[in-house]
């Protein structure tokens, strides 16, 4: 919504967007929309907006489930990059001055 302001959308850029998916209950999360994939549910529509997606808890499940909830992602949202951690440690430099968010592109995808 604040895209609809001029005046915030002059002063102010949206350089990323980013969703923290926990990795222990993200395929639960992620079938609540399963039987009615067009409504998405709010797990879904959060990746779907987002420009990177923090893959959190990666201790808590194996490398498979882990495989399997990247593709689930990925079916949300193609362009997101994915970044495993653990308490949701990652580097500042990964999120912040990286200018990956597009507005045009996640209304594209929908």
């Amino acid at each position: 919504t604040f895209f609809m302001d001029d005046n915030v959308r002059r002063a102010f850029q949206v350089d990323n967007v980013v969703a923290l998916v926990d990795a222990k209950h993200a395929l639960e999360k992620l079938d609540e929309s399963k039987d009615d994939p067009a409504s998405k549910g709010t797990a879904c529509a959060q990746i779907a907006f987002s420009s990177t997606v923090l893959l959190n808890k990666i201790d808590l499940v194996d490398d498979e489930e882990l495989s399997k909830i990247e593709r689930r992602i990925k079916q949300a949202n193609g362009t997101a990059e994915i970044i495993r951690c653990q308490h949701a440690a990652v580097s500042v430099d990964k999120l912040f001055n990286v200018g990956v968010f597009s507005l045009s592109r996640v209304l594209e995808e929908q």
